[in-house]
């Protein structure tokens, strides 16, 4: 018989994190599962520890591919074509998620109305230093489709979707390099509602294979988030519109990751366009601000923005 739930675990060189992250699944209360793990052609060991655990637990499944290059909605996709549950989890390989996860999520989904397409929760942010603080989902003041429009306040690690939803949006974009999550909420959120169980069920760890958080991106990083950003916003543009304000702070927040991925002039072409939607004080002088270089602007937009 098939599984109720199928977790994929997308990896790439994360031996050092992978072990935890499957016995976290494996230790689940919860225990009708299968455990899909992708690995994306990794170079180190990642391969011989997933090995060495599916030898132990059948419901440990490894899958091989060629490196998608970076497109993490390939392997996603990849990862559903072999997942047989009813519904999908996903389960990040450097996070972890604490033993009663998907009891609880499970038995909030299957008491759900149908118009709710996946349930999320709360998680733990963990620091190199082993410190840990809180991650709560911001009050539901506003629609599902209104809120991931403002911004992707699920971590993947944290949902489990019902699998018939992607029967309904399709197959995930493969165009990302990082915003692909933030893409599949925003075509789940225009059919489905969300519900979520309010408290810490995974744990999200800070180290230094994560893009960087906190708004300090390296060049490289800067770069593939304003591509990506940028398709977004083109993609969705007609949802983006009818919330203007929504489209005017994601175009300023392009603007900043364009200047600090040195293209100026392509900056200042978002920050023209934001003021275009919001005459605002503040993006005039965001406006102005750029012609006097990256560090005065990014002085600026951290006091009046973050």
């Amino acid at each position: 018989m098939n599984p109720k739930v199928s977790v994929i675990m997308r990896t790439y060189n994360y031996a050092n994190f992978i072990e935890r992250a499957i016995n976290s699944v494996l230790n689940q209360s919860f225990r009708d599962f299968e455990l899909v793990v992708v690995d994306d052609g990794s170079t180190d060991d990642t391969k011989e520890k997933v090995e060495q655990l599916a030898a132990k637990d059948s419901r440990v499944k490894l899958f091989t591919q060629n490196q998608s290059g970076g497109r993490v909605g390939q392997v996603t996709n990849f990862g559903l074509k072999h997942s047989q549950g009813c519904y999908i989890a996903i389960l990040d390989s450097d996070d972890e998620w604490l033993p009663s996860k998907l009891e609880k999520q499970v038995k909030l989904l299957e008491s759900a109305d149908a118009h709710i397409g996946l349930v999320t929760c709360d998680g733990l942010l963990v620091n190199p230093d082993g410190t840990q603080q809180e991650l709560n989902l911001p009050p539901r003041s506003h629609p599902f489709l209104e809120s991931i429009l403002r911004r992707c306040f699920f971590h993947p690690s944290s949902v489990l979707i019902k699998k018939e939803v992607f029967d309904s949006i399709g197959s995930c974009d493969e165009n990302y390099q990082i915003m692909d999550d933030w893409d599949m909420f925003l075509c789940i959120s225009q059919k489905y509602e969300y519900d979520f169980v309010n408290e810490p069920l995974y744990k999200y760890y800070i180290h230094q294979g994560n893009v960087s958080s906190g708004g300090n991106y390296t060049r490289r990083d800067a770069g593939r988030l304003a591509t990506d950003l940028e398709y977004l916003l083109n993609k969705h543009l007609e949802l983006f519109q009818q919330y203007p304000k929504r489209l005017a702070y994601r175009y300023t927040t392009l603007a900043s990751l364009l200047i600090r991925a040195g293209d100026m002039k392509k900056a200042r072409s978002y920050l023209k366009k934001s003021l275009e939607l919001i005459g605002s004080l503040k993006n005039r002088v965001l406006l102005a601000c750029s012609y006097f270089g990256k560090s005065a602007f990014h002085l600026l937009w951290s006091r009046i923005l973050n």
